[in-house]
């Protein structure tokens, strides 16, 4: 036996299928490429592995892996088996890998042996990519940015050959529609059409069906005369969904195809000359028409809820897919200008519910943002979610609207919990909700369940800067600075321009010593925004830690001149304040945010750049009254 042969041969190397499991190194590997798994799931994955097809007792599973000392086990365990599962691509409901006997423990399913890998087990050819600023490119970063799920997924099968047996739970894409009008101001009217046919195909059965995100979709748009199969390669993506729509004056001409990505077969086309007040209920068709041909047994729920198709106004529809064009623009301007928009389609249609969710969500983000007093915004983000929930109780993202209220606004971190959980229930499939609940796991310290809430948000929506860049935060929240780096830089990859992407990374390299190049990527964040309060607040505090407290100094003074012009967060006084070393002021700032309940105080334990704070009675004394001792 040659070196190559014993090193395969070894006893500490177990393989099942397309991956391998390195004991030895506590590392998981699929046809050669390192799955993303933490030493203490990788610790239990083996336990079970090594006893393949046998019960192992949850008891047992403790003295393998935690021994008798370790006192919060039920917890960790659990959580375990889901970052396992989610390696592997595995579902509780229908396993491939890991079955849970209820009560008892878990059994691992597929056969485990070592050696070396069969041929069908060897890695394949690249997949296909192209030189920059292309998609593929962009996607190619992105899949390697989010490690675990994507491999996770194409484990499960994804992308499988014709006539193979398809995976237990699919994955979808919605290419942006195709705007054949001549008027490119009606560009809203298919990015709307997109964005709303995704929300429709992600509530039809998400334990089947898993649907990518409108961000990620949207990245398609420039490329139109881009091969299915490649498009599909890159998303993971089993099904895709096309199209294009024509508007008239009253009427409204949709075409649309579904394609089977592994052979690119036509399963089924169909189109729509329709009036415009029956959008709503073509998109309820196409959802109904794309499960029965991809085989989806629609749950009771599912079929209420397609078939609940509220008689909206044309008019108030049209200013509500404006108003979203607006909001998922982001910046201050845009989100305002989207609650405006909002606000006009609920006078013309008083009993919208989706105009309500999203004027919810718009003043969110102002608030989160720092754009306006939270005082201002989120009452009226929560009023607005309560009137969508009064018209559809059923409506995960006001569910999800109202949980973050909770958490950010009235520091109610079980409520928030809790109506995470429904909102969860009701919308699996959302990336926003996702990534919402992140930021209340982040709040609390409770690093990996928030790192593993954005990796299921990275799965959604895989080309998204803002989760790629959240995904760079909670790797830094977690103390894992160079994967946090590491992760800004593929964020940068996909957007040199990417603010978050550029502040992220300043404030990470700070933390791994290499601080003059940190200090390019926080002035940099600040030129790039305009020189908005949240960046300058992280350059003070840069400047501040590499001791060049006259530069701090100079940050501060232009935040208070700001400040005389628009509204400023005493938060991010408070960060510019600790920068300088003044303690007492930034605690006099601190007081201002929890008089007017500034959203990102609940960051105040987690925030590593009010580390000077936290040594004073004054500190601990704050964590408490906002229910974070």
């Amino acid at each position: 036996m040659d070196d190559e042969q014993a090193k395969q041969n070894r006893p500490g190397l177990l393989r099942f299928g397309e991956f391998e499991l390195d004991t030895d190194a506590a590392e998981l590997r699929r046809r050669g490429v390192s799955v993303r798994l933490q030493q203490q799931p990788c610790r239990v994955l083996a336990v079970l592995a090594e006893r393949a097809g046998e019960l192992v007792t949850r008891e047992e599973i403790r003295r393998a892996v935690w021994g008798d000392t370790y006192v919060s086990f039920d917890q960790s365990l659990n959580f375990c088996i889901k970052e396992i599962r989610a390696a592997l691509g595995d579902q509780a409901d229908t396993p491939r890998f890991i079955e849970t006997l209820p009560r008892r423990g878990y059994r691992f399913l597929p056969s485990v042996n070592g050696g070396a890998p069969s041929a069908a087990d060897q890695p394949g050819e690249p997949h296909p990519q192209r030189a920059a600023p292309s998609p593929g490119l962009v996607v190619g970063v992105a899949l390697a940015a989010i490690g675990a799920a994507a491999l996770a997924y194409l484990a499960a099968g994804g992308g499988a050959a014709p006539g193979a047996a398809r995976p237990a739970r699919v994955r979808l894409a919605v290419l942006p529609f195709e705007n054949l009008s001549t008027d490119p101001a009606q560009d809203y009217l298919s990015d709307g059409l997109t964005e709303e046919m995704i929300a429709q195909l992600g509530l039809l059965q998400p334990d089947r069906l898993a649907v990518i995100a409108r961000t990620s979709a949207m990245r398609y748009r420039a490329a139109r005369d881009k091969d299915i199969g490649e498009i599909g390669r890159e998303l993971g993506a089993d099904f895709v969904v096309e199209g294009s729509v024509r508007r008239g004056i009253d009427r409204v001409r949709i075409t649309v195809k579904l394609i089977q990505v592994s052979d690119q077969t036509q399963l089924w086309a169909d189109a729509y000359d329709r009036p415009l007040q029956d959008l709503l209920t073509i998109q309820r068709e196409v959802a109904q028409a794309v499960a029965r041909s991809i085989e989806l047994k629609l749950s009771e729920g599912s079929r209420e809820r397609l078939e609940r198709v509220p008689a909206v106004d044309p008019a108030a529809y049209e200013l509500f897919l404006q108003g979203r064009h607006f909001q998922n623009r982001r910046d201050r301007e845009s989100l305002q200008r989207s609650v405006e928009l909002f606000s006009q389609a609920i006078q013309r249609e008083p009993g919208f519910a989706l105009a309500y969710v999203g004027q919810s969500q718009a003043y969110i983000v102002l608030a989160d943002h720092g754009h306006l007093a939270p005082g201002d915004a989120l009452p009226k983000a929560r009023m607005a979610a309560q009137r969508a929930l009064e018209l559809d109780p059923s409506m995960a993202e006001a569910q999800g609207a109202v949980a973050m209220i909770r958490g950010i606004f009235d520091w109610d971190w079980e409520g928030a919990e809790a109506g995470f959980a429904r909102a969860l229930e009701l919308g699996p499939n959302s990336s926003t909700l996702h990534l919402w609940h992140s930021h209340i796991l982040r709040a609390q310290r409770r690093t990996e369940e928030a790192l593993a809430a954005t990796r299921r948000a990275l799965e959604l929506d895989p080309l998204s800067l803002v989760i790629n860049s959240n995904y760079g935060s909670a790797l830094h929240y977690a103390g894992r600075y160079n994967e946090a780096a590491h992760q800004y830089r593929l964020t940068l990859e996909m957007n040199d321009e990417s603010v978050a992407g550029h502040w992220g990374l300043g404030r990470t390299l700070l933390r791994t010593g290499a601080v003059q190049e940190a200090l390019g990527y926080l002035e940099r964040a600040a030129e790039l925004s305009g020189m908005t309060p949240q960046t300058l607040a992280h350059l003070a505090h840069g400047y501040g830690f590499a001791g060049r407290e006259g530069e701090a100094r100079e940050v501060l003074a232009h935040m208070l001149e700001l400040a005389r012009k628009r509204y400023v967060s005493p938060y991010d006084r408070a960060v510019a304040l600790a920068a300088v070393g003044d303690t007492d002021a930034a605690f006099g700032a601190l007081e201002e945010a929890y008089s007017e309940r500034q959203s990102m105080l609940r960051m105040l334990v987690a925030d590593d750049r009010l580390e000077r704070l936290r040594g004073d009675p004054r500190f601990s004394d704050l964590a408490g009254r906002i229910n974070l001792e």
